[in-house]
């Protein structure tokens, strides 16, 4: 009962969290899918996607980046040379560069400037996108603060929605508004895409949109737009259902996307598995013509300190021009990362099997053997999950069912462990009152008047300690597990009188010196009494044994110190025994002695008054002060009826 208990509430803890996805849990999640996915591999590049790197080689020798547009011109130009498929830049050109060409002006350019003018960098430029199948970049923004570059006239995307359900909430990010490159060079390339992309919350980006919306229309982001333009793709379809959009076809070619339209980037492992080739060899001639013919080039920076940088599952100092080229790759092969349907749900119900699988385990194997139970179950789950992405690039998080797998078995080992201490707690209590029993009646057979005796100073200590432990210098130490331990202890305060001739215990009359100190060995025999049966039964409690050990040893010992065995003075005398000194002595002033009559409340209470901070400790005797009534009628109510010991 207590197992499934602890299961359901484990299984409905993790839950709601997993529902709520608070920062620890989602971070958490995430990096389990990356192990996940890590471990199954990001598969092979498609050898269709090459990076041309404006790299640190580049840099030394044509100067820092930016460059002139001349300069770039030329880099594409050499680029265009090998007859590549599509040539996609990481970049896009806001500003102008009006400046005259410093560099030898091509052929080709040369039909495309106006007739009888110098032409600029930017036409140079233009020329050269013109001349080719190139793909520019530019940005959209999402804060209203933002504003539009002026003149950005875009070609919008001829996106076709099919609905299959009555869809709840946009499909596409909506963006408020954008920056892109001047005018001339827009219109020179043959198409543009976005270059935005967002990390998650934890800072890692895992997924590329592809598809945002703006003024009512739905523009590519550079990645699809590349595709498009290299598959010379004509139909553009965008799937929806009740969550949103659930894929994009091209040509019928079906990517998988999530609700907002993100792909769910497979990053090839480990980074830098496309083929790279330095811009400045391209430049000087010295790249193999068929490094980039025919293929999908991919022209952005790598160059250390330009900070063209992101942080990935796979790298976390990844370069945009890779990110790029691994978002077109996905597209070519059809083979991003997938979080299907239903697959929250799917997690959901894993985390649940895995809890109640877990929970019958290890009611069946018990306890110890719950933690190689729970790694059974957790490496399960791994491996399955791991399987699923290899298979078929479904990603199904393993965290919440490992989450319920781990505090399954730390709540059930902590309720296993509280129970067993429980169980000893029970054991040791009943071996106290077994001893202290034993002990009581043992010490009556001797001494019948101890019965009555025993009873009252137990209360009486349970007066004084409650009524101290109000006061901030003995809170700590007379907590209830210590002030009901006083007052068990207090019944065996005289066991060492078992120890003492019947001859000295029942002396009718005021003993004489040497029968004095007999009886005055009755506190050394006690402890040896109680230690003996408190070490042959098992008894540890230190707590408990130290308690009895102070009783026994100081309810003779006195203030001023000149009491025994060990004539301690003051706070040396441990508080439990300056305690049982004031009730002993006062129950046997008061009461019925063999050797003279009862002395009745009020004597006895004045000797204790009369000796505060000589023989007794002034904070019980000012307890006993405050609560006189109270012990006056606990002295009435249990008087003795024969009394025929002696107390020394």
């Amino acid at each position: 009962m207590h197992v499934r208990t602890i299961t359901v509430a484990v299984v409905l803890c993790v839950v709601l969290t997993a529902v709520y996805q608070p920062v620890f849990f989602s971070n958490w999640d995430q990096r389990a899918k990356d192990l996940l996915t890590g471990w199954a591999g990001g598969g092979e590049p498609s050898n269709r996607v090459v990076i041309v790197a404006i790299d640190d080689r580049t840099l030394a020798q044509f100067g820092r980046w930016p460059w002139s547009r001349d300069r770039l011109s030329g880099l594409l130009q050499a680029i265009h040379q090998a007859e590549p498929d599509t040539v996609v830049l990481d970049m896009m050109f806001p500003e102008a560069d009006l400046a005259k060409p410093a560099l030898p002006v091509p052929p080709p350019a040369i039909e495309h400037w106006p007739a009888g003018d110098a032409p600029s960098n930017d036409d140079l430029l233009a020329a050269t996108l013109r001349n080719g199948r190139f793909v520019i970049g530019f940005e959209f923004h999402f804060s209203a603060e933002q504003t539009d570059s002026p003149n950005c006239q875009l070609e919008p995307l001829r996106l076709a929605t099919v609905d299959t359900e009555s869809i709840r909430g946009p499909a596409l990010f909506s963006a408020s508004g954008l920056s892109c490159s001047i005018e001339k060079l827009r219109q020179a390339s043959l198409a543009s895409g976005f270059l935005n992309a967002a990390p998650d919350r934890d800072g890692v980006l895992r997924r590329m949109p592809l598809l945002v919306e703006y003024r009512g229309n739905s523009y590519p982001s550079l990645a699809l737009a590349s595709y498009i333009v290299s598959q010379q793709t004509h139909d553009v379809q965008l799937w929806t259902d009740s969550s949103g959009a659930s894929s994009l076809r091209l040509d019928g070619v079906q990517i998988p996307v999530d609700s907002r339209t993100d792909l769910l980037l497979r990053f090839r492992r480990p980074a830098g598995r496309f083929p790279s080739v330095s811009a400045v060899d391209v430049m000087n001639g010295k790249a193999p013509r068929l490094a980039l013919q025919g293929k999908i080039v991919v022209v952005g920076m790598s160059a250390v300190g330009l900070l063209d940088v992101v942080a990935t599952a796979s790298d976390p100092l990844l370069t945009g021009v890779e990110l790029q080229a691994t978002a077109i790759d996905n597209l070519l092969q059809a083979d991003p990362y997938r979080v299907p349907r239903g697959a929250f749900t799917g997690e959901l119900a894993l985390l649940l099997v895995m809890g109640l699988a877990s929970a019958l385990l290890i009611s069946r194997v018990g306890v110890a053997w719950a933690p190689l139970t729970v790694a059974s179950l957790i490496l399960l789950t791994w491996v399955g999950c791991a399987v699923a992405i290899r298979t078929s690039n479904i990603v199904v998080s393993p965290f919440p069912a490992t989450i319920v797998l781990v505090g399954n078995l730390a709540a059930l080992s902590l309720w296993s462990v509280t129970s067993e201490t429980r169980r000893e707690e029970q054991q040791l209590k009943i071996i106290r009152q077994f001893i202290m029993h034993f002990m009581t009646i043992l010490t009556g057979k001797r001494d019948v008047e101890t019965g009555a005796h025993i009873e009252r100073v137990q209360r009486y200590a349970r007066i004084l300690c409650e009524s101290m432990a109000v006061d901030p210098h003995f809170r700590l130490t007379l907590t209830t597990k210590t002030i009901q331990l006083i007052c068990d202890f207090m019944a065996v305060h005289d066991i060492g009188k078992v120890a003492i001739p019947d001859r000295v215990l029942q002396y009718p009359g005021r003993l004489p010196p040497e029968e004095y100190e007999i009886i005055k060995s009755h506190v050394m025999q006690g402890y040896s009494v109680f230690a003996e049966a408190a070490r042959s039964s098992g008894m540890r409690d230190e707590t408990a044994i130290r308690v009895a050990k102070d009783i026994i040893l100081g309810h003779h010992e006195r203030w001023n110190g000149t009491g025994y065995p060990a004539g301690l003075t003051g706070e040396k005398i441990p508080l439990a025994g300056r305690i049982a000194a004031v009730v002993d002595v006062y129950d046997a002033v008061a009461s019925k002695r063999v050797y003279r009559e009862a002395q009745g409340h009020e004597v006895a209470a004045n000797l204790i008054v009369s000796n505060r901070g000589i023989l007794f400790d002034p904070a019980v005797v000012d307890a006993f002060v405050r609560n006189e009534k109270e012990i006056q009628a606990i002295q009435m109510n249990l008087a003795d009826d024969t009394a025929v010991a002696a107390t020394a």
